[in-house]
């Protein structure tokens, strides 16, 4: 089997690839549709061939095939890669093969193209249940499937045979017919794009791509992103690379300190016609692109920092939260003559799925708008570093971590952040339009499967040793009580929403890879904090030029040592990133 983490990279780049078409009758091809459909999220799809089938012996990890289904079907229904090959006995499929043997020499194919829209679900499902491949249900299939069946049969003729081999050229124009009639499956699975980044380049040859996963950890747990950095490090075309490896389109616009809402949103012309703004039509293509192929499209902001976005942004400030997205950016948007087929009950809403990655020049800033922190909370902000990589835990470091907690002052904030309302967040979901807040229906079915967040938490907590979803809520409430405390007579403090954003990022991170974030949770709690909590102290910068210029009253004194204290702190909790940010503070410079 090839490793789950890298095989789609392979498949890019594999030369050796084979291309086959698997045949089968239409009852148990029915029930791997329905089995991909219900269980996979149609991101994988489970096939099998009887004991003495010819030709299985030859297939191999990365092949790319096609599964065709015969009469009364008729023709090919889904195409994909073969991702393992493992022999099973257990009985999957209604019909076993004629010798009584099950299937037992099965494959796992990762979906490309998947046959299967809404209003034919109920006959597969009919078909699946069927007693022979002739029955009523199959045949009403065939003239379901009449346009499809016509033009794969311009290109390809199926013969004798579970598996027939076929050549590239055939291949690519049989996807070509599946690109026309049939549904692109929406993301390449995260978990294999989260492994792959994070696995995928540790030889001297190529780069690493774990800041690309960091970048991806949060656009999952719910947060739009801005990469910051100097010109020309960059920044935008390592978001637009991202987006690439997910397969997503993105659209790219260039911040502009003329916009308004009008180029934003949109509105009325001199014509009295309604315009969308850019944003406004990225959302409506993201709506047909959900639709249509199951994927998301972005939007990337390249230097938003050129632009009074806290002006610009208009209605869609709070939007961009996505536990806010169940609320319409535009009502009665038919009225505006938006096209039906983007709106929901009428309106327009902003997808849970869409994001905005957008770049931040962190240089000539005197010259450019400051990002308000209001506008920054629906953002996380990762510094440009062509260096980052996960770090794994010092030895004895979740130990060290629980027991220095321990020590410290508690606060409101383990009382006041609802774990319920974090987990309600996580799982916002329209399903019939293929839109999760997890980006991924798979993830989305893996955190209701596993009973929520605090399970979720619970079990990383487990595999680090230690009590339970609490203990690991503590280091994390902990650490942000830990800094509201020092600071409180500074007037500045951790609210509960960075730390809301904190455990989501914490509880993404598990979802994508368990290993990993039990290998790397010091390193992904600093980034989180970083990212979420550090931002809510950037006034500290103010306070410690007025204070080296003799400003500060009596009682606000001294809020350099204070923050080069905390900062020393931080470090020694493993907190590297945070530190470097509080040191930034403490000379007087703004981290955002």
């Amino acid at each position: 089997m090839l490793d789950e983490g890298v095989w789609w990279e392979y498949l890019a780049s594999e030369p050796s690839r084979s291309f086959y078409v698997f045949q089968g009758g239409p009852v148990n091809v029915s029930f791997s549709l329905i089995h991909s459909v219900d269980r996979e999220g149609g991101a994988k799809l489970l096939w099998g061939f009887h004991s003495e089938v010819r030709g299985y012996d030859e297939v191999k990890p990365g092949d790319m095939v096609f599964l065709y289904a015969t009469k009364p079907i008729g023709t090919i229904v889904a195409s994909g890669f073969v991702v393992e090959k493992f022999e099973d006995r257990s009985k999957f499929w209604p019909l076993d093969y004629d010798s009584g043997d099950t299937w037992p020499r099965r494959v796992w194919i990762k979906v490309d193209y998947i046959c299967v829209k809404e209003d034919v679900m109920g006959l597969l499902r009919e078909c699946s249940q069927c007693s022979n491949n002739n029955c009523d249900a199959c045949e009403r299939l065939e003239s379901y499937y009449e346009d499809l069946r016509r033009e794969v049969s311009e290109v390809y003729r199926a013969g004798r045979g579970s598996i027939a081999k076929i050549n590239d050229v055939i291949a690519e124009r049989l996807q070509g017919v599946l690109a026309r009639h049939c549904t692109k499956v929406s993301f390449i699975p995260l978990r294999d794009v989260f492994r792959a980044l994070v696995e995928v380049g540790r030889g001297a040859s190529t780069r690493p791509r774990d800041l690309e996963a960091l970048i991806l950890m949060h656009l999952t747990a719910g947060r739009n992103v801005i990469v910051s950095g100097p010109p020309g490090s960059g920044k935008t075309r390592l978001v637009r690379g991202l987006c690439e490896t997910l397969g997503v389109e993105c659209s790219i616009v260039t911040g502009n300190p003329e916009w308004t809402p009008f180029d934003t949103i949109g509105g009325r012309g001199v014509d009295g016609a309604f315009r969308p703004g850019f944003i406004t039509s990225s959302i409506i293509r993201c709506w047909r692109s959900l639709k249509g192929s199951g994927r998301p499209e972005l939007l990337i902001i390249d230097e938003i920092n050129r632009a009074n976005v806290d002006l610009a942004f208009g209605g869609l400030f709070t939007r961009l939260d996505v536990s806010h997205r169940a609320e319409p950016l535009i009502e009665d948007a038919r009225g505006l003559g938006v096209a039906d087929d983007v709106l929901v009950d009428g309106n327009l809403y902003v997808p849970y799925s869409f994001r905005i990655l957008a770049t931040m020049n962190s240089y000539d800033r005197a010259m450019l708008f400051k990002l308000g922190y209001a506008l920054l909370r629906r953002f996380a902000v990762v510094e440009m570093r062509r260096n980052f990589n996960f770090k794994q835990n010092p030895e004895g470091w979740v130990e060290m971590v629980r027991d220095k907690v321990k020590t410290w002052r508690e606060c409101d904030l383990k009382r006041s952040v609802d774990i319920q309302v974090i987990d309600r967040e996580l799982k916002l979901s329209r399903p019939q339009f293929t839109d999760y807040a997890l980006l991924d229906p798979t993830l989305h079915k893996a955190l209701e499967e596993s009973g929520g967040t605090l399970e979720v938490l619970g079990e990383l907590a487990k595999r680090l040793g230690i009590g339970g979803a609490e203990e690991l809520l503590d280091i994390i409430h902990g650490v942000a009580c830990r800094m509201s405390t020092e600071l409180s007579e500074y007037n500045v403090e951790i609210t509960e929403a960075p730390v809301a954003d904190t455990i989501k990022f914490i509880t993404v991170a598990t979802l994508l890879d368990r290993e990993h974030a039990q290998q790397h949770l010091a390193t992904l709690i600093d980034e989180a904090v970083s990212s979420y909590m550090i931002p809510q102290l950037d006034i500290l910068a103010d306070r410690v030029r007025a204070e080296r210029l003799g400003l500060m009253l009596e009682g606000g004194k001294g809020v350099k040592d204070r923050v080069e204290a905390l900062s020393r702190e931080m470090r020694d909790l493993g907190l590297t990133r945070t530190s470097t940010l509080l040191r930034r503070l403490a000379g007087g410079v703004s981290v955002l």
